[in-house]
């Protein structure tokens, strides 16, 4: 058992050193917006073993939720990298996801085979949950999937510029925000920075 803890060891040593080298700066890294990168490239990032946990970050805009997201993605992915597991992720903005299921409202099989891979990926980040219109049918595609994911107890992490309370206001319908309550469970943040310009 000692010697298998110790390979272990070393493997995620190693997977840690080509993690720095490889995915990180060339890989995922590069697959942030460019803003971003510039404010994290540099930035040190511990192992923190759990990241299962769903969350909610809310507060007003330009106060560092999405970019404190994406640090939070990169923890992840080092985390489930060197610990030999599933590295995938979606991340969304809101209004943009909508914007994209409303694109394939002909194609029913596509949009079938889109929706099936936001609700069964290891790591959702929804962004900007708010920041369009939430008519009947926008809230009822985000139910369809924040519901999925909460009774699969998958993880998924949200940024917004309003309160759950205010985001149950514009929706009509508390059923979503009740969902997101349960899935975050004390894992629901405000930011209070002073907006930067």
């Amino acid at each position: 058992m000692k010697k298998n803890k110790k390979e272990l060891e070393s493997r995620q040593i190693k997977r840690l050193e080509y993690w720095n080298e490889k995915q990180y700066k060339l890989e995922l890294l590069k697959s942030f917006p460019k803003t971003v990168q510039k404010v994290i490239e540099s930035e040190d990032f511990p192992i923190i073993e759990d990241f299962t946990v769903s969350l909610f970050y809310h507060g007003n805009s330009r106060t560092g939720k999405t970019t404190n997201i994406y640090r939070r993605i990169i923890k992840w992915h080092l985390s489930s990298y060197i610990n030999f597991r599933e590295t995938s992720f979606n991340f969304f903005k809101v209004p943009m996801l909508l914007d994209e299921l409303r694109n394939m409202q002909n194609d029913i099989e596509r949009k079938k085979e889109f929706i099936e891979s936001l609700k069964r990926c290891r790591l959702l980040v929804l962004d900007d949950l708010g920041a369009c219109q939430m008519t009947d049918w926008a809230t009822q595609m985000m139910y369809m999937i924040i519901d999925f994911r909460y009774e699969e107890e998958k993880t998924t992490w949200y940024t917004s510029n309003f309160d759950l309370p205010t985001l149950a206001e514009m929706t009509g319908d508390d059923r979503l925000v009740g969902r997101i309550v349960n899935h975050c469970k004390g894992n629901i943040i405000e930011f209070v920075n002073t907006p930067f310009l």
